[in-house]
Formats: structure tokens, C-alpha cells, sequence
């Protein structure tokens, strides 16, 4: 098998999707009074690769504090969740400031993945009380 060969059936059996490859970064940050956020994650798209291409969407930010699981562990932080949405609803990005973000990201490269709409993903249930319920609650 020669090295062209090789890419072919390594595209046709791994293809990673752009998409859906998460970023994650750990740091602690003090952004004034006693606010730490801890952690930040993003997949898909974001507002700045939507506005150049001219992709119609609409952002949704969500505080953190919504999540009583959220407030419970991460007692006097905050942090924040963004979604962006395609003109048709189709979850097109999502991005994460808090400490779980690492953690719960996934959950939107999969609704990013499957190309699931607003309402399709808010169809999905999540336990309760956990986190990543952040995403339907933003919803």
C-alpha cells in the first residue's frame, strides 16, 4: 500500500469532522470581586468564523447560575454558556466558561454532529441534576 492509499482509507475511516472537534482550556482566571471561572470549551463554529462567511444565526447566552448543580459545586463562581443557532435552528456552535466545561462540551459536539435543531435537542433528556442540563435550559 503506497501513502496515497494509505490517506484514502485512513479519510474514508477516521474522518474527523472540524465541527465537532472540541477545544478545551484549563486556567483559573479572577476577573475582579471574588468571580473565578475555571475552564472554558468550544466547539463548532463561533460568532467570528459565522459574521465572515455571512452565515445567518442568532446567539443564546446562558448564565451558568441557571444550573443549581452548577451553583452547588462552584459556590460563588460563575461562568457562562453560548449557543449558536443556523437560521433553521440547527445547533451550529457552542461554547462554555465554567468549571465543568471540559466535561459537558461533548454533549454539544454531538448535537453538532447529528445536526440536531433547537428542538430536536431539547427532545433529549438529561438527568437531573447535573450541569450539562445548562444546554437545554439555554434552549
Amino acid at each position: 500500500m503506497n501513502l496515497e492509499e494509505l490517506k484514502k482509507k485512513m479519510d474514508e475511516e477516521h474522518y474527523i469532522y472540524d465541527d465537532t472537534l472540541s477545544t478545551v482550556l484549563y486556567v483559573a482566571l479572577q476577573l475582579g470581586r471574588p468571580l473565578l471561572i475555571e475552564g472554558a470549551a468550544g466547539v463548532g463554529k463561533t460568532e467570528e468564523s459565522l459574521q465572515k462567511r455571512g452565515v445567518a444565526y442568532r446567539a443564546v447566552k446562558f448564565p451558568m447560575a441557571y444550573s443549581g448543580r452548577f451553583v452547588a459545586e462552584n459556590e460563588g463562581v460563575n461562568g457562562v454558556c453560548k449557543l449558536l443557532l443556523g437560521s433553521d435552528d440547527t445547533v451550529l456552535g457552542a461554547h462554555v466558561l465554567g468549571n465543568p466545561a471540559s466535561e459537558i462540551i461533548t454533549l454539544a459536539g454531538m448535537a453538532i454532529e447529528l445536526k440536531l435543531t433547537a428542538d430536536e435537542w431539547k427532545k433529549i433528556v438529561f438527568p437531573h441534576p447535573t450541569v450539562g442540563e445548562i444546554f437545554k435550559e439555554a434552549l
